[in-house]
């Protein structure tokens, strides 16, 4: 086809009730709660190849429905250092997925233990630690499955079976160290996290020499974990009215799926993935004619795969800087750059994006009257490079964005 269009209509109604009741004693509190959560969805799609409705392989009519009533019993203690929370919920999820253009019904009944733990402890005065720790279950929400293929994005065409629906279990801890002092302005943490998830399903990719693809699910137990590690320091300097941090983070993590090659031979692979982020936050209000924010993000990517075992890297980075002026009381310039730049390989392509702003505040009406300026360097597009690993393909896009235009905005309250 020379064109495709496709409509898609989702309609939600969410409904949520609970009751509880607590109850003290010295340092405890219990807090016994019950509920009842609904929610009713309804999603209709059709595909339409140069302007004429596909098949019904490619249209959706369909309902999911959930109904979720739960009890749980909260225990709460609060001491002068050690803060304690564990909440002991046993949930019931029924859902009920109504296919009603191929007449298919698939349904979900499951009773759950889901815990949780979260507790912190001051000491020496400026230290403080964290802890949390969950398990959750997952047995897919609305989107989860769909007969009817839809278009994700122009490359990839997809499509879930209604008979095959997830059942995932997650088990979360997280925990921090944080050092805050109010004598010198300093503050300072340091964390740690680790998920695993049990899935009963997989992704299985089959790509065309057109650079299309299409993607459906597959019963097979799997597992996917991922920690990170953590670090932040920052300073207030009262002297200069400045704020400053700088943050790092590091994050491994794997993922599974199927990809079927062109002798169709399905191929089990397992990808590894390692993130990297620098950060840091500037802060100045030392004139009090003028303010000044300014924000930088710096990433590391890199990715291994036991299919084709070569390792992929790509960066980027982004900043935001706003800059305020006040010449003159209720009088505001603003001039605010945006920049965003992703590297793959050879090939970098940045993104930069300018405004210019003026607000008058009539201050005895409460009312502001702003003009801004708009994209000034009229840049056409947004465009992005990364590396995408299920495809094992490098992938650019490209949105075509507003021109450079002007815009006028007056700001009032009833009040």
């Amino acid at each position: 086809y020379d064109r495709l269009d496709q409509n898609i209509s989702l309609k939600s109604l969410t409904v949520n009730h609970s009751a509880s009741a607590g109850f003290s004693y010295k340092k405890w509190t219990i807090t016994p709660e019950i509920g009842l959560n609904l929610n009713f969805n309804d999603m209709n799609s059709q595909l339409y190849g140069d302007r004429t409705l596909l098949a019904t392989d490619f249209q959706n009519r369909l309902k999911w429905n959930e109904i979720n009533p739960y009890t749980q019993l909260m225990f709460n203690y609060k001491g002068s250092a050690l803060n304690l929370n564990v909440t002991l919920p046993l949930n019931y999820y029924g859902m009920d997925y109504k296919d009603l253009l191929r007449n298919k019904d698939s349904e979900i009944a499951k009773t759950v233990f889901e815990p949780t733990l979260w507790g912190s402890f001051d000491f020496a005065s400026f230290f403080k630690i964290w802890t949390f720790a969950g398990m959750n279950y997952s047995f897919g929400d609305f989107g989860s499955v769909y007969d009817g293929k839809i278009l994700l994005n122009p490359k990839s065409i997809n499509a879930k079976d209604s008979q095959i629906l997830p059942e995932n279990r997650s088990i979360n801890s997280n925990t921090r160290l944080e050092y805050r002092n109010p004598l010198n302005n300093l503050f300072f943490n340091v964390r740690y996290g680790y998920n695993t998830t049990n899935r009963n399903i997989i992704t299985k990719s089959r790509p065309f020499l057109s650079g299309a693809s299409s993607t459906t699910l597959e019963y097979v137990d799997n597992d996917v974990t991922s920690q990170n590690e953590g670090a932040e320091i920052g300073k207030y300097f009262p002297k200069f009215k400045t704020n400053a941090s700088i943050s790092f983070t590091n994050r491994d993590s794997n993922s599974n799926q199927i990809l079927v090659d062109a002798n169709n031979v399905e191929n089990f692979i397992v990808s590894k993935t390692n993130t990297q982020t620098f950060g840091a936050k500037f802060n100045n209000t030392y004139f009090s004619w003028m303010s000044l924010d300014y924000n930088i993000s710096m990433n590391w990517y890199k990715n291994k795969d036991d299919y084709r075992n070569n390792v992929n890297k790509s960066s980027g980075w982004n900043h935001n800087l706003n800059l305020y002026f006040y010449p003159i009381e209720n009088h505001t310039v603003g001039f605010v750059w945006d920049d965003v730049t992703s590297s793959q390989g050879a090939t970098t392509l940045r993104n930069s994006f300018y405004d210019l702003s003026y607000q008058y505040t009539w201050a005895k009406k409460k009312i502001d009257f702003e003009i801004k300026w708009l994209n000034i360097a009229n840049k056409k597009a947004y465009e992005t490079i990364n590396y995408d690993t299920t495809y094992f393909s490098t992938t650019r896009n490209s949105i075509e964005i507003r021109p450079t235009q002007v815009m006028f905005t007056v700001k009032f309250n009833f009040k």
